[in-house]
């Protein structure tokens, strides 16, 4: 789980390991004075970007687009894309170990083995919580 507290705010960010609906980890902190701040998992074009911080240092083939591979990764962490870029790069070099270059089908292959960390529920539920606050439990 990723929480930071800056200057009164409380950050998390997906994957978040803990159901926020009990925010029993604000009271267990000692964070309950602070303002919560709910980042959403990357959209496609955050995604796109993500990926290409990732492979800027790996040679693409030329077959390789970015933007299908960030629209395919839907509930993708940025640490998931990273995950799948690294993959790729395994597989490059499983199939030939002086492999120069990655392909579509390397990144085919790391996004048929790799899931996501989320799930769309948990997405909704962090973002429900995000809006209208925790649901409260009796």
């Amino acid at each position: 789980m990723q929480l930071f507290s800056v200057q009164g705010v409380l950050i998390w960010y997906p994957p978040v390991s803990v159901s926020l609906s009990s925010m029993h980890i604000c009271s267990h902190h000692n964070f309950l004075e602070l303002q919560v701040l709910y980042v959403p998992p990357p959209d496609a074009q955050g995604r796109h970007e993500i990926l290409r911080i990732h492979t800027r240092k790996m040679k693409l083939g030329e077959d390789v687009d970015l933007g299908e591979i960030a629209e395919r990764t839907e509930l993708f962490t940025g640490a998931d894309l990273e995950g799948l870029c690294r993959e790729a790069g395994m597989a490059a070099l499983r199939e030939d170990l002086s492999a120069s270059s990655i392909h579509k089908a390397h990144f085919e292959a790391a996004i048929r083995s790799l899931r996501p960390s989320l799930t769309k529920t948990e997405v909704d539920e962090d973002a429900a919580a995000a809006i209208h606050g925790p649901a409260r439990k009796n």
